[in-house]
């Protein structure tokens, strides 16, 4: 059976479980009837089987996770500068081409 979230469990570890794809799945699992669309439900949470390392472990894993995180995140940023930057190198062909600066020719 899971544990309940305790004293014993930091905070920061309960934000990594439930930020995680798995735990998305667990979440909505039996939630969504029809075409609706589902939401986080305590009586699914109730079930969830959490693991509760001690502290000290706990510690180590929100480290690592908040490490591999913020590279992740780096390098989301920097695609999102170079979709901006194409976007823009984009805009300035389209532009050239239809006030005549550059000729576009058929290979």
């Amino acid at each position: 059976m899971g544990h309940p979230p305790t004293k014993e469990m930091l905070n920061e570890l309960i934000v990594f479980l439930f930020s995680a794809e798995y735990s998305k799945y667990l979440n909505l699992s039996g939630t969504v009837e029809g075409g609706g669309q589902g939401n986080l439900n305590v009586n699914n949470v109730e079930r969830f089987v959490i693991p509760l390392p001690p502290l000290n472990e706990q510690k180590e894993i929100i480290d690592y996770l908040g490490r591999k995180t913020r590279k992740i995140d780096g390098l989301v940023g920097k695609v999102q500068e170079v979709i901006t930057k194409l976007k823009e190198y984009r805009s300035v062909i389209i532009t050239s081409a239809v006030t005549g600066k550059i000729r576009v020719t058929e290979a």
